[in-house]
């Protein structure tokens, strides 16, 4: 009898360790699952965003989706300059500092100092003081006639990167020499996508991320083990407004980078049936010509934005020149028009083209 009752607890033991073995390869195989979420596509900022996360579970993807879109929305409060924004940054800085100095946040200052570092590479090309003569291009659109040069001129008059102060002593402050207003829409989507991105990359449990905030990306780690595909538009389709069509012509593979395209072929205006890009030239206060797409790859998305801003500007062979004098930035740049277009590719782009 005892005999019988060792062999059954023997036999108790050995279905209990393999229960236990089973439970331990289970968990195992739990712990090395991993779960690809994809956001669907919300409006922030003017614009579609979506999100991709590589997580350890849905709840961790999840937390770091939202801890994005608040990020987004942080920056969208500070920076803003549209009417239902009153209490932003730059509103009440555009209302109150030619008055006296204005308080405004850390993030904002820094984006400001970023402009003006931009505006000193790009000989002008870049300038966050350009709202008149957006205003005055965007009531030409509205009235159906371009603007007279005397008016470009008059603008031009209340521009000036140099009639911004700044103070970061005891508190970040601005305040503007004369009648002035800031617009830093070339610099801010990049940066809310910076700002996306960290603050996925410092949730649990996430190992890989991509942020789009209306074609302007930053990825880091591996969709898969291949990096994270873009894709880079056709200028010339026949419907290339439409942000969700399929008309990639170009892709390109990235890892721990930021990509950003601008352009006038989704934003433009027409005037006398003529179509004038939505980039304005801050130094002839014009709207840039013949220079339909300007993808840069960088290691921030701020740093791809603002240049894929100044380039459109500066043109294909000036905006080549500066790109390949700036280190860890490359870039693609299509110019012409669809009867007779030309690309440049800085020296490093081609590394990043998939076939």
């Amino acid at each position: 009898m005892k005999t019988s009752v060792n062999k059954a607890l023997i036999a108790i033991g050995v279905l209990a360790l393999a229960f236990l073995a089973y439970v331990v390869q289970l968990k195992n195989q739990n712990n090395n699952q991993e779960y690809m979420f994809q956001s669907p596509t919300v409006s922030r900022l003017g614009t579609f965003v979506t999100i991709n996360i590589r997580a350890k579970n849905e709840a961790q993807a999840k937390v770091g989706y939202f801890s994005a879109l608040k990020a987004i929305d942080r920056v969208n409060e500070l920076m803003s300059t549209y009417p239902d924004k009153p209490d932003s940054d730059l509103n009440r800085a555009n209302r109150l500092a030619k008055e006296h100095k204005v308080a405004i946040s850390d993030q904002t200052y820094t984006v400001i100092v970023k402009a003006k570092e931009f505006a000193d590479i790009t000989d002008g090309a870049l300038d966050i003081t350009v709202v008149p003569l957006i205003e005055l291009w965007l009531r030409a659109s509205q009235e159906d006639g371009p603007p007279k040069e005397e008016l470009i001129a008059e603008a031009k008059g209340k521009m000036g990167l140099e009639n911004i102060i700044l103070n970061d002593k005891p508190e970040k402050t601005i305040a503007y020499n004369g009648d002035l207003k800031l617009n830093v829409d070339s610099l801010a989507k990049g940066y809310a996508v910076d700002q996306a991105l960290q603050a996925i990359k410092n949730c649990d449990g996430i190992m890989a991320a991509l942020v789009d905030i209306g074609g302007e990306i930053a990825c880091f780690g591996d969709y898969k083990d291949d990096g994270w595909f873009v894709g880079v538009c056709n200028p010339f389709d026949d419907e290339p407004n439409d942000p969700f069509r399929n008309n990639m012509r170009w892709k390109i593979s990235v890892k721990d980078k930021a990509v950003a395209t601008s352009g006038d072929y989704r934003q433009f205006m027409m005037i006398q049936g003529i179509k004038y890009s939505h980039i304005i030239d801050p130094r002839s206060g014009w709207p840039v010509k013949n220079v339909p797409s300007v993808t840069v790859i960088a290691n921030d998305c701020m740093t791809a934005d603002a240049l894929a801003t100044a380039i459109s500007v500066l043109g294909g062979e000036k905006g080549l020149a500066l790109v390949n004098t700036l280190e860890e930035v490359e870039c693609f740049i299509v110019v012409g028009d669809k009867e007779k277009s030309e690309i440049f590719k800085s020296d490093g782009f081609g590394r990043y083209l998939v076939d």
